[in-house]
């Protein structure tokens, strides 16, 4: 099968500054989700669930640096991240849309992504974002194909690949910035 790239340095504490290489098989970590996913969910989305192994890493890491008493969890599709993920795009409204979108992956296989550092989403009144965020081009090349290819809302207009690792109670994210 396809590979899928993935090279991660994010911390000192999970990479020790040693680039780590894991490799993700293709299509199986593709995966379109259904409209309604939740009840804070209107849309469906395209996301690349990671290795089991990577998956793990980034769980430890949360749960060893980010304390249960700053966990924004008012809601349960808030709290830790339990299925890391890199969301391709979110606001899909087509239900033909995942054929369109499998070949857009099958025409830029194999597909390189690069996890970056700790940093935060704080535009929420309510809670902050702790995340890892992702560099990649092709990444940003599939969003826009499927934004202008299928019918999507976008909730998000600027695409910012990341991995979320916690939501935390508004104004304690950003102590996990940068290199940790």
């Amino acid at each position: 099968g396809r590979l899928l790239k993935i090279n991660k340095s994010f911390t000192k504490d999970i990479a020790h500054e040693v680039p780590y290489r894991a490799e993700m098989e293709y299509p199986e970590n593709l995966q379109v989700i259904g409209k309604k996913v939740s009840a804070s969910h209107d849309f469906s989305s395209v996301q690349i669930n990671l290795s089991k192994d990577l998956s793990d890493e980034i769980i430890r890491w949360g749960q060893e640096n980010i304390s249960d008493d700053e966990v924004y969890i008012e809601d349960k599709d808030f709290g830790r991240e339990d299925h890391p993920h890199i969301t391709v795009k979110y606001g899909l409204h087509d239900a033909e849309c995942p054929n369109k979108i499998k070949e857009f992956f099958n025409s830029i296989v194999p597909l390189k992504v690069k996890l970056g550092k700790v940093s935060v989403f704080d535009d929420s009144e309510d809670y902050d974002v702790v995340k890892i965020d992702i560099d990649s081009d092709q990444l940003h090349l599939l969003n826009m194909l499927i934004s202008d290819s299928c019918k999507v809302t976008d909730t998000h207009p600027e695409y910012k690949p990341h991995v979320t690792i916690s939501y935390v109670i508004k104004g304690n994210g950003k102590k996990y910035e940068g290199n940790i």
